[in-house]
Formats: C-alpha cells, sequence, structure tokens
C-alpha cells in the first residue's frame, strides 16, 4: 500500500465544471450486444413474456428461463441499465502547470471485495490552450519503471515487459470553467469506448498525451519544486480509488522527455464497481 502525505500544495476548487456524459450500463460494459438491447426493447410492450435473464448480465446469468409481466420486465431492465455516478474528484491544476503530456497511477481502494473489480470509465482533464486530439495510453505497473522496451510497438520480448497500449478515446462537453474564481481553463471529458479495469494488488499506469499544443493537459504541484515527495505517494483517494503520484512530458512527440519532478494528476475520474470476469467479459455491477 502506498504511502499518504499532507501536501503544502492544496486541490485547488474548480467552479463551473461539466458533469460526465450519462450512458446506460450496456452502453459502457456492452454487457448486451445492440442487436438484443433491440430486441429486448421490441418486447417490452407485450404483457407477458418469455426471457433468458442471461440477455443481460446483471440481471443474472445462469437463471433458468423466467415468465414476467411486461411492465416488471421494464422495471427490472431500467433498473439494471443505471449506474452509480461515481466520480473521484482530485482537483483543479495549479497555476502555470501545462504540458504535453502527464502519465501517473491507479489503485483500488480498499472498500472493494475481492470479487470486484473497478471500470475506469472517463476522465475530465484540463487544459490551457483548447485541444483536438487526446492519445491515452495504459500499462499494468507503475510508469516509473517504464522505457524504451516498453512503448507502444515494442519488439522485447520479455514477459516482464508490460507494454504501453493505446486507449480510444471520445472527446467530449468541452466548455471553460473558473480555477478559485481565478482565470479561465479548458476542460472536457475524454469518454473511455473501452473501460480500463483495475484488479486487486496491481497498479496501473495511465499517460495522457497531445501533440496539438504545450498546455494540452495541466497538473497541479505538490510542493515548491516537484522534488521533495516520494513517488508511489497517494495524491487523491476514496474508498474505491486510489490516484498516486505522477509526472509530466514535455515533448510534442508521445514518451519523449519524461521530467522527473513528481506531480498530481488533476481533474475527476469516473468509474464503476463491477463483477468481471477479465477473459470472458462484463458482468454485473454494483
Amino acid at each position: 500500500m502506498a504511502p499518504s502525505i499532507a501536501f503544502c500544495d492544496k486541490p485547488r476548487r474548480v467552479d463551473g465544471m461539466m458533469p460526465p456524459p450519462h450512458r446506460a450500463w450496456s452502453e459502457v460494459h456492452h454487457s448486451v450486444a445492440a442487436s438484443q438491447r433491440a430486441d429486448v426493447a421490441g418486447m417490452m410492450n407485450e404483457r407477458a413474456l418469455t426471457l433468458a435473464s442471461g440477455l443481460h448480465a446483471r440481471l443474472g446469468q445462469d437463471c433458468p428461463l423466467l415468465v414476467l409481466d411486461g411492465d416488471m420486465l421494464r422495471s427490472l431492465y431500467d433498473a439494471s441499465e443505471e449506474r452509480a455516478n461515481n466520480l473521484l474528484d482530485c482537483g483543479g491544476p495549479a497555476p502555470g502547470c501545462s504540458l504535453y503530456g502527464f502519465m501517473f497511477d491507479l489503485q483500488i481502494g480498499t472498500a472493494l471485495s475481492e470479487q470486484s473489480c473497478l471500470a475506469v470509465t472517463a476522465l475530465q482533464i484540463f487544459a490551457s490552450s483548447s485541444c483536438e486530439h487526446y492519445d491515452l495510453y495504459t500499462a499494468q505497473g507503475t510508469w516509473r519503471k517504464k522505457d524504451d522496451r516498453h512503448l507502444p510497438g515494442s519488439k522485447h520480448s520479455s514477459c516482464e515487459s508490460a507494454k504501453w497500449r493505446r486507449i480510444a478515446t471520445l472527446p467530449q462537453l468541452r466548455h471553460t470553467c473558473n480555477i478559485d474564481s481565478g482565470p479561465q481553463m479548458h476542460s472536457l471529458w475524454l469518454i473511455l469506448p473501452e473501460p480500463i479495469y483495475l484488479t486487486h494488488g496491481t497498479t496501473t499506469a495511465l499517460y495522457l498525451h497531445s501533440s496539438d499544443a504545450w498546455g494540452a493537459i495541466c497538473y497541479r504541484m505538490l510542493d515548491d519544486t516537484g522534488c521533495q515527495v516520494q513517488p508511489g505517494v497517494e495524491t487523491t483517494a476514496n474508498s474505491y480509488l486510489r490516484v498516486l503520484t505522477g509526472t509530466f512530458t514535455q515533448s510534442p512527440v508521445p514518451f519523449q522527455d519524461v521530467d522527473g519532478c513528481v506531480c498530481a494528476f488533476a481533474g475527476r475520474l469516473e468509474f464503476d464497481v463491477v463483477t468481471i470476469q477479465l477473459e470472458g467479459g462484463a458482468g454485473g455491477g454494483g
């Protein structure tokens, strides 16, 4: 378990932030194929239905066929599509702290059972410049132990070399907001069509980068120099999700010019608590 300490630079309040776009459970976790959802929707008008409850992961996967009243089935289906709106607010960025990229680590919190995982489904970020394109990469293990063997496309054959992989993102809800009632900042949500799943006893590294502008990613400092806080320290957390220290990159080329300063992610993380078989697909949620 990584240590946590009190920092001299507290997270800044942000005014005017927008919530993430609303998405149903099956939109995020793909527990039902689109064609199956259409079939179910078409059946809702029937008063008496015979439905395999395994059609939707959150209604149970191994149950026998159920005969349900149509209105009851609609209520059950709608309830199974609701999400808990879990957000971790990591605070606003420090003035002048913005560069091309930022990498940091995530871990599961203490409240989850061994049968549960955490699915990161979206990130809200800040920028001092308006940027159109963002790339997100993830890798197992901490960013601090990655070198050129771990870059996307690397042919390094060692099984110990956990590679970075690119994750698709859908930028949405671009808007401006104020940090501590100060100058306006750009903000947007990066929606993940495929969630990033966090499991117990592991660390997952995330790397955000844009080649569009120097001010593409904002972050916050933990001390005056960036050298007084040890890597691996918890910067923000709740009972489900822990965010650990990170650092910035100063080049428009991803993974180049990684700085040695230890800093903190600024923004918000959306997540779901799920029961999942990592090799078999998404399961139910809590």
